[in-house]
């Protein structure tokens, strides 16, 4: 017999056969620990459950967390979720008996895979990817796309390279407009050759400081 099928059995209650509502987990060394109550009689049962067994379990285990510990039927979401130091609390609101014995803690520990299986029960009994152990042996290499009818095209070719740095660099506008005179005569720096601004006393280029003499000459 499939173990999930023994847990389930042993899940049931002995005197009305109503399977148990869990209202506790928690994680302990290499055992999971939880608390069911029979929704009938109201009487109450402790299980230890193997961990690495749990994939066997795990499913079980969470559809009886979200039921009614009153009347067994099942509960879709909890109205509240809160959390005490390690603990998730969840508080269960029965469309029949309301929020009677709402609470279900659970460890945070194993409060995700519960979750999960919850929101997705086709993915029970296995457990989301971030609880697996990685897989051993080499890893998987994944297939090459299918071939594709549409004709290849070549990237288009890379753009020219920057043309070199010249010697000189040109100031931009309006540095670049050149002193001149009445006679339209331009006047240039005499350690630099760089054009220069009207009344400037340095050259904006090379920083050479200009002879006001150079002006009353022109």
């Amino acid at each position: 017999m499939d173990n999930s099928l023994q847990f389930l059995d042993s899940l049931r209650c002995p005197r009305c056969g109503e399977l148990r509502v869990v209202y506790y987990l928690k994680i302990g060394g290499r055992h999971a620990i939880l608390k069911a109550m029979c929704p009938n009689d109201r009487s109450k049962k402790a299980f230890r459950l193997p961990l690495e067994a749990r994939d066997q379990w795990i499913g079980v285990v969470t559809d009886q967390i979200y039921r009614c510990a009153r009347c067994g039927q099942p509960i879709s979401n909890p109205v509240k979720i809160s959390r005490s130091g390690r603990w998730i609390v969840l508080y269960l609101e029965c469309p029949i008996h309301g929020l009677k014995d709402p609470k279900r803690h659970i460890l945070d520990i194993i409060y995700p895979m519960v979750q999960i299986l919850h929101q997705n029960p086709s993915n029970a009994p296995g457990a989301p990817p971030t609880f697996r152990p990685p897989p051993s042996g080499a890893p998987s290499v994944p297939s090459p796309p299918p071939p594709s009818d549409t004709p290849h095209t070549p990237p288009p070719p890379p753009p020219p390279p920057p043309p070199p740095p010249s010697a000189h660099v040109v100031p931009s506008p309006p540095y670049n407009m050149p002193y001149q005179t009445d006679s339209s005569e331009v006047i240039f720096c005499s350690d630099c050759g760089a054009a220069l601004q009207p009344g400037a006393l340095f050259c904006v280029v090379c920083g050479a400081e200009i002879n006001k003499d150079e002006y009353d000459d022109i």
